[in-house]
């Protein structure tokens, strides 16, 4: 049994008469598999870049939600402290 070279265009060429169809089934095939991988690379590159960014906004806000928290938090500590060391007068 002889293994004929598949053609590597993705249609099967008309004007070859003595190509069999096997081969051009064989090449359809290949070419398919081709546009589909490089669709599939291309597509996780596209989600995983929009995950990153997405992800990273989210963290983002989280990190400006906690910085305005800690601000709060440090403003009324200030103001306990300053309440605790003012003098207070006393008649």
């Amino acid at each position: 049994m002889s293994h004929r070279h598949t053609p590597s265009s993705p249609a099967c060429p008309d004007s070859l008469a003595d190509l069999d169809p096997h081969a051009c089934l064989m090449a359809r095939a290949k070419a398919d598999a081709a546009r589909l991988r490089n669709e599939a690379i291309r597509d996780f590159g596209t989600h995983a870049f929009a995950n990153f960014w997405r992800d990273a906004n989210t963290v983002w806000q989280h990190m400006e939600a906690s910085a305005g928290s800690a601000t709060r938090s440090a403003r009324r500590l200030q103001a306990r402290l300053d309440r605790r060391q003012a003098p207070t007068h006393s008649a």
